[in-house]
């Protein structure tokens, strides 16, 4: 018998030369969201790609309703974002400008997953 575990994936890029910087963020994160969901776990490392970025990748176990705990934990971090879903995945993707707004000051861009997994 195959059962399927649901997460909820976040990946988050901020600007800033400072890890404790992003680690704060992180942490500022998780407490705001704890009523939605547990943080499994997560990373914080300095982005490849852009060295005055660091990426923070959480693996979040919903404690409420998936969708809900989803839309909350959204709505959380920023306003705006653009769905990529489709019927059978849940994507939304966050990109900074002049109209968006975000918890923090240094969000560059995030995403934010429904992740099933075989258990």
């Amino acid at each position: 018998m195959i059962n399927l575990d649901a997460q909820i994936m976040l990946r988050l890029f901020v600007e800033t030369n400072n890890l404790s910087t992003a680690e704060l963020l992180a942490n500022t994160l998780i407490q705001a969201i704890q009523s939605y969901g547990k943080v499994e776990n997560y990373q914080i490392e300095q982005y490849w790609k852009i060295s005055e970025y660091y990426e923070v990748s959480l693996a979040i176990k919903p404690l409420i309703n998936i969708s809900t705990a989803f839309e909350q934990i959204a709505s959380y971090i920023a306003e705006d974002w653009q769905d990529y879903g489709s019927d059978d995945r849940s994507c939304l993707i966050w990109n900074q400008s002049e109209q968006t707004s975000s918890f923090c000051s240094e969000l560059r861009w995030a995403n934010l997953e429904i992740m099933l997994k075989i258990v």
